[in-house]
């Protein structure tokens, strides 16, 4: 069953803990991609941290979550956090909630560089 015809984004918020111990959240909203776009070039160009995600079709059955955190500060930590909503299937007389568990598609290659290594910016 894909899951992305009935499984949908609703919100991300970023929780940074900053090098100097604060913290900071940002949290996303539902807009037209052109318009989420133009506000995160913009936040970026003007040196803010941003986020940015939205669905991508990859090899046209199947849906992937893009998230990109731009001006992440040097340092910091953070933690994203995906809100995601689902209807539920009415399946052998009881609702039915299924949990994607596939985060990394397969054409990504080897999952364990981005495990040990982290992504470089």
């Amino acid at each position: 069953m894909p899951y992305a015809q009935n499984f949908f984004l609703s919100h991300i918020e970023v929780d940074f803990r900053l090098e100097d111990g604060t913290t900071r959240t940002l949290k996303t909203i539902v807009s037209e991609r052109e318009v989420a776009q133009a506000k995160y070039n913009d936040a970026i160009t003007q040196g803010q941290t941003a986020v940015i995600s939205y669905m991508q079709d990859v090899r046209q059955s199947k849906n992937m979550l893009r998230v990109m955190l731009g001006n992440f500060p040097a340092r910091s930590k953070a933690l994203l956090k995906a809100y995601c909503v689902q209807q539920l299937e009415f399946e052998d007389q009881s609702y039915c909630f299924r949990l994607p568990l596939v985060y990394v598609p397969a054409y990504m290659g080897s999952v364990s560089q981005y495990v040990t290594k982290g992504v470089s910016f």
